[in-house]
């Protein structure tokens, strides 16, 4: 029964879907608007990050040459997020050096889910939970 599937658990507060989980079940998506899209603000978030864990155990790292870094990377990487889209920016980050720095192993996806397959689980959530609470009245009347 896929409606168990779907069913909000007694306990769980409204709209907190396990969204990776209910993603990993899918089967098919389409092919224009699959489950998930890149997220700019998700890649700034990742970059800073990134350069954060990087430069701030390491004394070579002084205040000027972080600003200076970080002024190289909003130029070289974080300003083409809205000219060049994921490919670009990730071309760049693969590029990019500075000093000594430069961004190894990275393991950011950056992804975030759509709005589409956001509202269809909500929506399937709300729906089951309209049709659960019908079904005592429909007992009732028979």
């Amino acid at each position: 029964d896929m409606f168990e599937f779907f069913r909000r658990d007694a306990g769980r507060p409204e709209y907190r879907i396990d969204l990776r989980y209910w993603a990993e079940k899918l089967e098919a998506t389409d092919k224009g608007g699959g489950f998930e899209e890149f997220s700019a603000e998700a890649f700034r978030a990742a970059v800073k990050d990134y350069f954060d864990d990087a430069t701030s155990d390491d004394e070579d790292w002084t205040e000027a040459r972080k600003t200076a870094l970080w002024a190289e990377i909003e130029s070289d990487i974080l300003d083409r997020l809205g000219d060049e889209g994921e490919h670009g920016v990730f071309l760049a980050l693969r590029d990019f050096r500075y000093d000594s720095f430069e961004f190894v192993d990275w393991g950011h996806g950056c992804k975030e889910y759509t709005h589409r397959f956001l509202w269809c689980c909500h929506a399937l959530e709300w729906a089951i939970g309209v049709y659960d609470a019908a079904q005592p009245v429909a007992r009732e009347e028979s």
